[in-house]
């Protein structure tokens, strides 16, 4: 567990400051407020959802579904402020939304569909859904929830890989659209063997 350990009485994060006696230390943890954090989040999506200067720019994604998918870049000017991602597959969907809050703080909502029989079959249905949610700050991973518990291993190292991936994507539209299939494709498959098969 990263603790903070302090030799002054006060220290700065970020605008808050924390006094602490010589012998206290602090989980890094307690050092983030979900509160604060949502509302920062809330307001950035509202202010999203009410701007309609947004330059939307689309991808089509090849090689990581049985059904493929699409990616969507939303910027103002040149600044990407959202993507959002939809991957398909025989048996569900995964749509992603990924909204860049500021320069530390990337908010990051996954929601799974899964359907009742395989999408070409007459008459399937949406079943259940499975939503989470996720935040990066300051290049850290955190469910986010009012705990704030930190990701680690497999988990986050997928998400890193995505973002960088979808990111890398949409800003310079860098799609392998030929019949070829690189190992990398093959290994996205798993990020979404859920709705594949």
């Amino acid at each position: 567990m990263n603790k903070i350990n302090t030799i002054t009485p006060t220290t700065t994060i970020g605008q808050s400051e924390i006094t602490l006696t010589d012998e206290e230390t602090l989980n890094v943890e307690e050092l983030l407020d979900y509160k604060q954090i949502k509302k920062k989040i809330d307001a950035f999506v509202k202010d999203l959802d009410s701007n309609n200067n947004l330059n939307k720019k689309t991808v089509e994604l090849s090689g990581v579904s049985t059904e493929g998918g699409e990616l969507n870049g939303y910027y103002s000017v040149d600044e990407l402020k959202y993507i959002t991602a939809d991957i398909y597959g025989e048996m569900g969907r995964l749509h992603y939304k990924i909204y860049y809050v500021d320069t530390s703080v990337i908010f990051i909502n996954k929601l799974l569909v899964n359907y009742s029989e395989p999408i070409y079959v007459e008459g399937f249905k949406e079943t259940d859904y499975k939503e989470e949610s996720y935040v990066i700050i300051n290049d850290e991973i955190y469910n986010y929830n009012d705990k704030l518990d930190i990701v680690n291993g497999e988990v986050a190292d997928k998400y890193i890989a995505m973002l960088q991936e979808y990111e890398q994507i949409i800003d310079h539209d860098m799609v392998n659209k030929d019949n070829n299939k690189d190992d990398n494709k093959d290994d996205n498959k798993d990020d979404y063997k859920d709705i594949i098969d």
